[in-house]
């Protein structure tokens, strides 16, 4: 079986930078579209991948689980909203500002959404959003040792 590729929190963060033109918040709004622009690539349909990718976020109760409370509940896509049917309320109260924080949570759980549905022989049909990958244990280790060497360092001037 071929390797399931991770995407790193760097290309999260990246991608949130862009959209955010260094401000703190972006828009959910704008989020979505950068999350199917990630997960789908950039020649995806965008309407019907947008649609399955909202479908999914607030079916498997993401926008709980990553500290949003917004009231939107998905019928059957983006623009089929449940009591706004022409789309005239506000768009600011349905889709509220995100920090990157939450931007890496929405990432990191919408790749374990993915994910599940590549790997059938999954125990319990549930993927972990766990940050301690590979890299980052590796990162760790590098920095620790960084850290005797420089304490080492400090002892033996002594």
């Amino acid at each position: 079986m071929p390797m399931l590729k991770r995407i790193s929190e760097d290309v999260l963060v990246k991608a949130f930078r862009s959209a955010s033109a260094g401000k703190n918040r972006i828009p959910l709004r704008h989020a979505f579209s950068e999350f199917v622009r990630i997960f789908y690539g950039h020649n995806a349909n965008v309407e019907s991948r947008s649609a399955e990718f909202l479908n999914e976020f607030y079916l498997r109760g993401v926008d709980v689980r990553c500290g949003l409370r917004s009231q939107v509940l998905m019928v059957s896509g983006p623009k089929t909203l449940r009591g706004n049917p022409r789309g005239g309320l506000d768009a600011r109260l349905f889709y509220p500002s995100i920090t990157c924080e939450q931007f890496i949570l929405i990432g990191k759980a919408m790749e374990c959404v993915f994910l599940e549905r590549q790997v059938p022989q999954l125990s319990d049909g549930r993927l972990r959003a766990v940050r301690n990958t590979k890299e980052v244990a590796a990162l760790e280790r590098k920095h620790e040792r960084e850290l005797l060497a420089t304490l080492n360092a400090f002892v033996r001037s002594d």
